[in-house]
């Protein structure tokens, strides 16, 4: 088992691809706002809202409001068990890292990582 340090440097180049992965796969009309799952998608979904120049959508609620008729890019930093993920199956997904074994595919990722590897993200603080 590792522990990986992911810089915001590495950060940065992440959201351009990611960026880049949803305007060559032209998604970027399949959806119409940004939600992040809290804690470690708060900081993707932000960036990719300013990137993309779409709405951020903090309030899970409106998730699943069907009056409100907007089409969602859910966003977490990493997906590796899919536990988290799977309940927005029918929604276009984006994450920074993927794990192969997990139970959920995202629409879009970057990189993937072993399931012994422990990612430790600029935005965390270690214990």
């Amino acid at each position: 088992m590792a522990n990986i340090k992911f810089s915001w440097m590495e950060f940065d180049c992440a959201v351009k691809q990611i960026v880049w992965q949803l305007t060559a796969g032209n998604k970027l009309d399949k959806f119409d706002a940004i939600y992040g799952i809290p804690r470690g998608g708060l900081v993707l979904a932000v960036a990719l809202s300013h990137r993309l120049d779409k709405p951020l959508v903090s309030d899970i609620d409106q998730l699943s409001m069907p009056a409100n008729h907007r089409r969602f890019l859910v966003v977490d930093e990493i997906c590796d068990t899919g536990k988290t993920l799977s309940s927005f199956q029918n929604l276009l997904t984006a994450t920074i890292h993927y794990n192969p074994k997990s139970t959920f595919r995202p629409t879009v990722w970057v990189g993937t990582k072993d399931s012994g590897d422990w990612i430790i993200y600029p935005w965390e603080v270690c214990k």
